[in-house]
């Protein structure tokens, strides 16, 4: 998996001051291909050097799109009795959300102490003298040029057209903040310092950015839940119902919904198929060998089973016609409902099995009686007129 996040330090070394003092700024992009609230975290190599490092503002800071930036600025401090010598630590960020799998952590910093008494002595005045007039120069040089220029307007650009026409202005992003307008998202809604103000010298602006839309979703939970109210959920989560197993043998009620699958609370893209293992709304085969087609047509269509009929020619000394002779499934077997039943009824050479009685006939449904159309018995058990 690719790193969520970009690390820079500006510098990639420092040289504390006398006084023991420096700072590191980190700039830090997205790169997760989302927006992502993240926390920051200062790690020194050596435990015991952990007070020496403070992060200066918010640890906690929003990213609203991929590619956007902010910047972290690390405090160092080394203790006024701590001899010269060098310590380490490095910038880490977690995702809020999900900071055991989203992290990245940040290239190592090092860090040299020098103290005063450390400088090797006797070098003539003027030479630091020189040094501080030098020095004194470059820094009045930067100031002068940093102060030319004006600050574009990016408001209304897009977050990526933002950075472009700011870099070209030689300017760099600063903190973005994510809000809800209504605007297209990833809009630049504010700009901080405004358009036309005079470039300040950190050269940095702060922004107010449409929130981006989500990309990937909450799973719910659904298990418990009846399947209709299931569906309503992920439709909701603008996810979509996947493959359905039914399970005849758990406890609970008809159509609820036993498991899922991904499970809830993990973050999915849109339109993720979940997977259902639903408990069955069963029943069990009714027993009906040696009962008359009539009869057995009555009791399958009760409990909302459907027929499949053959017929098979025999001695009606042996079997009655119009009896059924065999079943599939056998007796007992549970099944869900509008499973199909398949039977074997008797009829006898050159003879009919007798006229459907107009009182069950009245109780068969429109299903029932189209399993009856082609059975060559169907015709002599048409309900009589």
């Amino acid at each position: 998996m690719s790193s969520p996040f970009a690390i820079v330090p500006e510098p990639s070394s420092v040289k504390l001051n006398a006084q023991g003092k420096g700072e590191v700024r980190f700039t830090v992009t997205n790169k997760s291909g989302r927006p992502i609230r993240a926390r920051a975290r200062v790690e020194a190599q050596d435990a015991a050097q952990k007070s020496w490092f403070r992060l200066d503002g918010e640890a906690e800071r929003n990213f609203p799109s991929d590619n956007s930036t902010d910047q972290f600025l690390v405090q160092i401090s080394a203790p006024p009795d701590n001899p010269p010598g060098k310590a380490a630590m490095h910038l880490d960020m977690f995702s809020v959300q999900d900071p055991q799998d989203v992290f990245t952590v940040g290239p190592m910093v090092s860090c040299e102490l020098v103290r005063a008494e450390a400088v090797r002595k006797g070098r003539p005045w003027w030479v630091y003298a020189a040094a501080a007039a030098v020095l004194i120069l470059v820094i009045a040089t930067v100031m002068l040029l940093s102060r030319g220029g004006k600050v574009p307007n990016v408001v209304d650009l897009s977050f990526t057209e933002a950075q472009k026409k700011l870099s070209a202005a030689g300017m760099k992003m600063g903190q973005t903040n994510s809000k809800t307008t209504g605007k297209a998202p990833g809009t630049v809604l504010a700009q901080t310092p405004a358009a036309g103000a005079e470039i300040p010298s950190h050269k940095t602006i702060n922004l107010d950015v449409e929130q981006e839309a989500a990309r990937d979703v909450l799973v719910p939970a659904i298990s418990g839940l009846a399947l209709t109210d299931a569906q309503d959920q992920l439709t909701k989560a603008r996810l979509k119902p996947g493959k359905f197993t039914y399970d005849m043998a758990a406890a609970g009620k008809p159509n609820t919904v036993l498991q899922q699958n991904p499970r809830a609370g993990i973050r999915v893209p849109l339109d993720t198929e979940i997977d259902m293992v639903v408990k069955a709304d069963s029943v069990s085969v009714p027993a009906l060998v040696g009962y008359s087609l009539q009869n057995a047509l009555l009791q399958l269509q009760n409990m909302d089973l459907q027929m499949k009929l053959s017929e098979q020619v025999i001695d009606p000394r042996v079997r009655a016609p119009g009896t059924v002779m065999s079943q599939t499934p056998p007796p007992q077997t549970v099944v869900s409902r509008k499973s199909e039943v398949s039977m074997v009824v008797a009829r006898a050479p050159g003879l009919t099995v007798g006229v459907l009685d107009p009182a069950i006939a009245q109780r068969l449904n429109v299903q029932t009686m189209k399993s009856l159309q082609g059975l060559s018995a169907a015709r002599d058990l048409a309900p009589q007129k």
